[in-house]
């Protein structure tokens, strides 16, 4: 039975991996289709799904599972409901046609460099101001805050340095951290540092507030010494230096 159930699981992944790839190469307007037509299918039979999941539960029962377990397990009309919800949710995060970021142009907000992570962004602006939003559940946004996997803040927010002003030139996004390059020639990072991609100093494995990156302490290099180009890999961190210039 236990050798049925691994070959049925095995089975399950490799048809599962290949759906994701189907998956990948559809429009946005087509994952909307396809999700609205998932919804739509466990609402029409919300009813037979609900009668089967009553059998599985007293199958556990019988079979001694315990209540944590059947609890997991047990499916109410509440708890459908709130799938197909999230399902919605997803839908509507689906974003098909480009558009241009409200809060931005209603501050007139000019931008002069934009970065992507996985699930999050960060912008330059003209002025020097830097602005992050979306995931932050590594601390991605630099606001003081981690938000639970799956939840993201659509609202720019303005990364601040605590007691030091500083204007932004450059940037970098990896997955889930980030490097900032100020007008003064300073590293600030902040997000993921799981693998120490933000800093080696700073043994928190995530960096949520701004963090002044110290060069010589960091990369065995003078205070002074002019950092030309900061890029950021998926979990690792570049620095391009100028060693014929100094700030």
């Amino acid at each position: 039975m236990i050798e049925n159930n691994a070959a049925y699981l095995q089975t399950l992944g490799q048809q599962a991996k290949q759906a994701s790839y189907a998956l990948a190469g559809l429009t946005g307007q087509q994952k909307q289709a396809l999700l609205s037509a998932i919804a739509g299918s466990l609402t029409k039979n919300s009813a037979t799904i609900l009668a089967a999941n009553r059998k599985d539960v007293v199958a556990a029962r019988d079979n001694g599972l315990n209540d944590a377990m059947i609890d997991r397990l047990l499916l109410d009309e509440s708890r459908l409901q709130g799938v197909i919800s999230d399902i919605d949710n997803v839908i509507n995060l689906v974003i098909d046609v480009p558009s241009v970021n409200g809060y931005f142009r209603a501050l007139n907000v000019k931008m002069s460099k934009v970065y992507a992570g996985k699930f999050h962004s960060v912008c330059i602006a003209s002025d020097g101001t830097c602005f992050s939003f979306g995931h932050n559940a590594f601390g991605n946004l630099g606001n003081g805050e981690i938000s639970d996997w799956g939840q993201s803040n659509p609202i720019p927010q303005q990364i601040e340095i605590k007691g030091n002003e500083e204007s932004f030139v450059e940037g970098s996004c990896g997955e889930n951290h980030n490097l900032l390059l100020t007008a003064r020639n300073n590293i600030i990072c902040f997000g993921d540092n799981s693998n120490n991609q933000c800093s080696v100093i700073n043994k928190n494995k995530v960096i949520k507030c701004p963090f002044v990156v110290n060069k010589r302490q960091e990369f065995g290099i003078e205070s002074n010494c002019f950092i030309e180009k900061i890029y950021c890999l998926k979990n690792e961190s570049l620095i391009f230096i100028d060693p014929y210039k100094i700030f």
